[in-house]
């Protein structure tokens, strides 16, 4: 069962018809925090996907009246890692425990799988006899997968805010490649007099590369789109 919560009335409605026409039964939402944190099982599992900053810590201090000791927050709002650690430091002496997940995606991750960079207490990931928790099963089913193996995009980075570094890392080094392939397309299309569809056709051929990448392959795509 997965339950939702937002201060929006509308939005929660709208949700729900949505669940409804999609045919998921598993599905429910709430307007008032005290009844969705009562509603879920016990230990909770919390996910907040709310911008980072003043929002995380106010959903922090609303949530704290109401979880206990062994419930699980996990903020997939991609937040400084320093933030992160000085939040589960604070949450862990109430005996909750809190994870930082680095989430990139986008809008086609959110409906398709986003790739995912956990940090957390390793309690939080799996117990003593290395058995996944409900958390990691979770991110593990709703990971995008790799084409090659299959295999889920999800990786436990470490403990603290080891999750949402990491990501801080991939965001450099995927500004870096946009910035590779924008020159790239500025020396072709001036120096080189490639027209956008000679360029969209060598980006594919090294999607069939060792250089293939989303980046590239997207590049490709926009390339090839005519304007109306």
């Amino acid at each position: 069962l997965v339950i939702g919560y937002d201060l929006d009335e509308q939005k929660c409605s709208l949700t729900i018809e949505r669940a409804r026409r999609e045919e998921i039964t598993n599905f429910a939402a709430y307007t008032k925090l005290e009844d969705f944190v009562h509603s879920l099982q016990v230990p909770r599992h919390v996910i907040l996907l709310v911008p980072a900053g003043a929002p995380v810590e106010a959903c922090l201090q609303d949530l704290g009246k109401f979880l206990e000791k062994g419930d699980v927050i996990m903020d997939g709002g991609n937040e400084w890692y320093e933030n992160t650690e000085r939040r589960a430091n604070k949450l862990a002496t109430l005996g909750i425990l809190y994870i930082g997940c680095g989430v990139s995606g986008g809008a086609q991750g959110a409906r398709h799988g986003p790739a995912l960079m956990v940090g957390g207490p390793q309690s939080a990931w799996h117990d003593d006899k290395k058995t996944p928790t409900k958390l990691n099963l979770a991110l593990h089913a709703i990971a995008a997968r790799a084409k090659e193996d299959d295999v889920p995009c999800v990786v436990y980075c470490g403990t603290g805010g080891a999750g949402n570094y990491v990501k801080m890392v991939h965001n450099g080094i995927e500004y870096g490649d946009m910035q590779l392939i924008g020159e790239i397309y500025t020396i072709l299309r001036t120096l080189g007099k490639f027209s956008n569809i000679k360029i969209a056709q060598l980006f594919e051929s090294w999607s069939d590369s060792i250089l293939h990448s989303f980046l590239i392959e997207i590049t490709a795509a926009i390339l090839r789109k005519k304007k109306k």
